[in-house]
C-alpha cells in the first residue's frame, strides 16, 4: 500500500468511493463499529469527516477534484491507517 505525502499529510486514495455522495458515505461510516466519527466539515468543494480509530485521528475527504482519500498528519499512524483501510467495505 503506497501513501502519498501532500503538504503536512500522508494520504491514500480510495477510488472505489470517488463517486459516492455525502449521504451514502455517512451511512457507511456510521455502520462501522470499529471507528468513531467525531466530526464533519463541509469545505468549499469537499466533505470531510474526522474519524477516530484506535486512539488516532484520520480524515476522510471526498471532493469533486481529488476524489475520496483518507489522510493523517502522523507518519507513526501509517500502519494503523493501513489497517483501517483494509477493514473498510470497498466495493
Amino acid at each position: 500500500m503506497e501513501f502519498l505525502k501532500v503538504g503536512d499529510f500522508w494520504t491514500y486514495q480510495i477510488p472505489e468511493w470517488d463517486n459516492y455522495e455525502k449521504d451514502i458515505l455517512e451511512k457507511i461510516l456510521f455502520k462501522l463499529d470499529f471507528i468513531s466519527v467525531s466530526g464533519y466539515i463541509m469545505a468549499l468543494e469537499a466533505d470531510v469527516w474526522k474519524i477516530e480509530y484506535q486512539d488516532n485521528t484520520f480524515r476522510l475527504a471526498n471532493d469533486l477534484v481529488h476524489g475520496c482519500e483518507i489522510k493523517t498528519d502522523s507518519e507513526e499512524a501509517l500502519p494503523l491507517m493501513q489497517e483501517l483501510i483494509k477493514k473498510l467495505p470497498l466495493e
